[in-house]
Parts: C-alpha cells; structure tokens; sequence
C-alpha cells in the first residue's frame, strides 16, 4: 500500500505514517507479519483502539490469576476451618495434631498467594487464627478433661489402696491383738514366752516344753541387723541402712535382731536396748585365774555343773597337728554341723581337743571321772547355733550334754604358755551392763497355714558381773526415782473401730519408797510410763500406771523384783497391776508389771532398774512392753510417802 508524504494508514490496528517533504511511501505486509517500506520514511504505532484491547486483555488474565488463587486459598481456609470446627469432646490428641497440619498447610497457601492484596491476607490469617484458636480450646478442654479422669481414676486408686491399707492394718492389728494376748509375759506353763540375749544374739523360745531345756529345745537365734549389713547389697544407701537402725532411748544403745530366710519358718525380730559399761584388758590369768600351764586346768564342766562362761568355746579343727588321742579324720570332719562322739582310748581317760577359749589358745580336755565310769563311753562335741555344746555319750551312742547329775566327765580348758617374747594373753574383763527390750514372731498359724500367727513378749536382763539387788541388800529407808525409756507393741482400737498397732518408745519413770514405815506405804514401788510414741512416730496421749507394787517380795537371789501375780498385798489398792490411759479416759486396772534392782551406789541405793510390763484397755487395747531407768538423785529428793 502507498501512503502519500505527510499522510496515514491504519491496518490490523497499527497506524502506518510517511513523514512529510519527502517521497511517498510503499508499505508491504509480509505473510509472517513482518512489514517492508520503499520511498520515504515510515513510523508504525499501535492504534488507539489496538492499545485499548490489549489493557482489557491483561486485566482479564490478572484477574483469572487471582481467583485461580483465591479459589485455593479458601478451599484451604475452609478445610482447616471445618476440621476445626469438626473437634468435640470425643475428639483425640492424633485429631487435633491432624487439623494442625491443615491449618498449617493452609497458611502455606496463603503466603504463597502473592496475587493476593494484604487486606485479603490478613482476612484469611484471621480465620486461620479462630481456626486454631478452636484446636487450642479443645485441646485445653481436652487436657482438662483427661485430668479430671485422671484425679478421679487416682482417687480411686487411692481409695482402693487405702481400703486395702485399712484392711491390712486391720489384719495386722487383729494378728498382733491375739500375738500379745492375754498373758504376754507368761514364762511358765503352757504357752510360756522365753528370751534370752547374751550382747552376740538373741534367742527366743514360746510354746515350748515346760522346764528349763526350753530355749535349747525349742528356739531360735536372730542375729544382729547392723553387723550383717555389709553382706547385703540392697543395704547399701543410707535410707535402707535407717530403716535397720534402732535408734537409742534415753543414753540406752539400741539394736536390731532378726532371723529369716529359707531355714527359718516365718520371721522373728527383736529390739534391744543396752546400758553398756566399759571394759578393759587384762591377762588371762587375771581374769580366770591361776598361772598358763597343764597344771592349771581351768574347770568349765565338772560333775554335771556348768561354769557361766560356756558361750567362749571355740574348737580348732583345721589343725595341722592334732594330739593322737584325736581319733580319726572322718569324725573331725562330722563335727562341722550336728554332733561328733569321740571314745576314750583303752590306755588313756582323756581326750584333748585343740581350740580357743575367750580368744586364748590352748586345749580342751574331757576327763573321765573315776567315780562315773560305768555312764560315760565318750566325749560328744555338739554345733549349735551359739556355738559348741560339751558333752558326753554313755551305752546310746548319742550326745547327751554334760549338766545335770553326774555324768562321767569332766571339761576343762589348759591355756598355752606363751611363745619366748610373747606377751601375755590378754583378755576382756566381763562386760557389764543392763538390757531391756521386746520381740515378735510373725509366721504361720501352727492350726491353720494359711493364716499369720503372732507372739509378742518382753524381756529385761543383765550381764557380766551387773550386780542384782538382794533381799539382804535393799536399802532400809529413803527414795528413790530412776527415769529412763521403755519399748514394745501395742494394738488399740479407736471407737470407729479402726486400729492403731505397732512398736512404740516411751518413758519410764519409777519411784521406789525404800522405808519400812509407816505401812502401808513402806517397801513399795511403783511407776509410770508416757511420752508415748507410736509406730508412725507421731506423740501418743497415752500414760501407763505401774500401781503400787511390794519391793521385798523377792523369793531368791535371781527372781523377779515382783514374782507374785496373784496374792494383793494388805491394802484396798490391787497389786502387780497397770492402768493405761487413754486422752485422759482410764481403763480399768489389768495387766501386770515386775522388774529387778541393779547395782548400789558408794550409799547402798539401786542404781538402775529394769523390768517387764502388759496393761489393757478393755477389750479395745493390748500392750506390752519392757523399760530399763537409771538413777535420777534430783527427782528421788522430789518423791515423798504421798508419791505411794
């Protein structure tokens, strides 16, 4: 097409001009769209209406963007939104954790809406927040709920655990109720309760034969806890190791004795309080006697009596070199459990036996008695738990122990003479001192397996040379008053009905009126015992009344302070009696107490007293228990006649 000088042509919406003052122009549109000119000078511009198309067209496509993503972000928005929504009381963890990934999905799209304008933004931010704030508020009614169930499934817990409590302790309290008894000091007759504790152990017999051979027929040794301790691994931290310890009472040292375990049917434990005094070395001579030598055979059995120092034997049976009159190695080896029997030779009426007595070495001799040689066929050496009994057997080839009548032999004991510049054996003076304390068995009923049997007693006792109060000793006049602590077991039913029961301390005050006149409060003692503490170690409003009781019913040197139960002393008041009281309610006397003086001062006053008690609260309470009290001179100056 020609376009003339100066002049214009619009074709397919593109204005084609010639400039003017020059030659006209020939434009040519090839088929591909490109464009040719000859002649003049040719300028090309979009026409208006071309411009005004091609605005409307961008417009178009702009606006498809942005609802193409308008449409997936509100999908996205409305998916989180309803899942939100969705979310009830049923709802789970795993669902809330579920719509967190779709709310979360859904601010992805937002931010990576750019076609977006940011008021259109923030409005899908905002339901994404009342999204989630809805996740939160029924995960936080969620949470409360599972915690509500949780307090109400523990309180269940709780209330199970402490029905199942209740009925233990109900169990427990009804087994130690009937484990104290009527009678729990009872050591005579059916039923007696015996105890015996030499500083190493403790031994304990009940429902034994009724004679003296009680403790060796029927008995059983509980050890010391706190000496086993480093055997056992699970008494390694400190806790456990507390829970072993007896803690002292009032200056007196308190243990712990036990026995357990496979050989052992049931349990036994023992708790024991000890004064103690020290001791110190001397020589062996010193202590037992005479010179070292064969010729000073020191006696330990002769004609059927025992000396009191029996619990130091120790024989020597792994020795190299054994005196000829030792039979043979197949009996030595017998002797490490039950008993051996060893005959006298033809030639010979001894047998010697190589050991220690009281950590001396030297060697055991067994003669056989001239007077007696028709009972005794041998020596017999016997274990037994505290160690070695000595003996003897007759035509019964059995071990009979050497007490009693005359048996036909006689045990001594010859300490070697020691070794060039070895000094002289030195043993420990005899250990002195009081003990007081009470015991339990727990096991299985003897009529009935499947039940747990109880027996509960008390104990007090000295060793050493502890000097015991004779008739002949008890002062003629004056006061005395001893405080110190008490222990034992107690049941005690409330009017509920529930029990309170285990071991309790306590103290122990006794007041004694030595004087002979005026009667009837003459020779009287009496005591009482409070500051309760019970077995959850909270204070007990408690008090026991040991009445008045007569000091000089003593019958022989090693009995009871008070032996007789039954015949009341001249006077309306009841004798050998207690009182317990309860929050200031007292029960009616029953019960009993006794007790022993120990030891007279530069003044001939006791200085110490132990002694046993049991007292009752009606038929809701059971106690016993033990007290050991040393002389306090500024109270004894307190007490008057009015005190009994």
């Amino acid at each position: 097409m020609t376009i003339p000088a100066g002049g214009s042509l619009a074709m397919g919406g593109v204005m084609f001009s010639c400039a003017s003052g020059g030659d006209d122009c020939e434009v040519t549109v090839m088929a591909n769209g490109n464009v040719q000119s000859t002649g003049g000078t040719v300028t090309a511009a979009l026409t208006q209406a071309a411009m005004d198309y091609l605005n409307l067209k961008g417009e178009v496509d702009a606006q498809n963007t942005k609802n193409a993503a308008l449409t997936a972000v509100e999908m996205a928005v409305q998916a989180a939104e309803a899942a939100a929504l969705a979310l009830n009381s049923d709802s789970t963890a795993e669902d809330e954790a579920a719509v967190d990934v779709l709310i979360t999905t859904a601010r992805t799209q937002v931010t990576s809406a750019t076609a977006l304008t940011e008021e259109e933004l923030q409005t899908f931010n905002n339901r994404l927040d009342a999204a989630q704030a809805a996740v939160e508020t029924n995960r936080n009614e969620r949470a409360v709920k599972e915690a509500e169930e949780a307090a109400r499934e523990a309180a269940r817990e709780a209330e199970e655990m402490a029905r199942e409590a209740a009925r233990e302790a109900e169990e427990m309290a009804a087994t130690l109720y009937e484990g104290i008894g009527e009678d729990p000091l009872n050591d005579t007759g059916e039923g007696r309760r015996m105890a015996m504790y030499d500083g190493d152990k403790f031994t304990v017999s009940f429902d034994g034969p009724d004679d003296d051979t009680a403790l060796e027929a029927d008995k059983q040794v509980l050890m010391e806890v706190m000496e086993n301790m480093e055997d056992m691994e699970n008494m390694e931290d400190m806790e456990n190791q507390e829970m072993m310890m007896v803690t002292p009472l009032y200056g007196w040292e308190g243990k712990k004795y036990m026995a357990s375990g496979n050989d052992v049917t049931g349990m036994y434990e023992a708790y024991v309080y000890s004064s103690p005094e020290e001791n110190e070395k001397i020589t062996y001579a010193q202590r037992y006697g005479g010179d070292i030598g064969e010729e000073n055979k020191l006696s330990l059995i002769e004609d059927g009596t025992a000396s009191d120092i029996t619990a130091m034997f120790r024989f020597d049976f792994s020795a190299e070199t054994l005196p000829d009159s030792i039979l043979n190695d197949e009996e030595l080896a017998d002797i490490t459990s039950g008993s051996a029997l060893f005959p006298f030779p033809d030639d010979t009426n001894a047998l010697l036996f190589p050991g220690f007595f009281d950590g001396v070495p030297g060697t055991y001799r067994c003669e056989k008695t001239t007077a007696q040689t028709s009972v005794a066929v041998g020596c017999a050496i016997a274990i037994t738990n505290s160690g070695f009994d000595l003996g003897y057997y007759g035509s019964d080839p059995v071990f009979s122990l050497a007490l009693g009548s005359p048996t036909g032999v006689n045990w001594y004991f010859i300490a070697n003479t020691p070794s060039e510049g070895e000094e002289e054996y030195l043993v420990n003076t005899p250990t002195t001192y009081t003990s007081y304390g009470w015991w339990i068995y727990n096991g299985p009923d003897p009529d009935d397996d499947d039940s747990e049997h109880a027996v509960v007693s008390a104990f007090h006792a000295a060793h050493g040379d502890q000097g015991w109060i004779m008739p002949t000793e008890i002062p003629t006049g004056g006061y005395a008053a001893y405080v110190g602590g008490a222990a034992g077991k107690y049941v005690l039913y409330s009017e509920s009905g529930s029990p309170d029961s285990g071991h309790f301390t306590a103290k122990a005050t006794i007041r004694a009126n030595f004087g002979s006149s005026p009667a009837p409060n003459s020779k009287l003692i009496n005591g009482i015992i409070d500051n309760f503490v019970g077995a959850d170690g909270e204070p007990r409003s408690w008090s026991v009344q040991l009445m008045n009781n007569r000091i000089d019913s003593i019958t022989s040197t090693r009995e009871q302070l008070v032996v007789d139960r039954t015949t009341g002393r001249i006077s309306t008041r009841t004798d050998a009696m207690t009182t317990w009281e309860v929050n200031g309610e007292a029960a009616d006397p029953a019960g009993e107490w006794s007790g022993q003086l120990w030891k007279n001062d530069n003044s001939g006053t006791p200085t110490m007293v132990t002694g046993t008690f049991s007292s009752q609260y009606g038929e809701d309470g059971r106690m016993v228990g033990a007290f050991g009290a040393n002389l306090d001179s500024d109270l004894s100056k307190d007490l008057s006649e009015d005190d009994f």
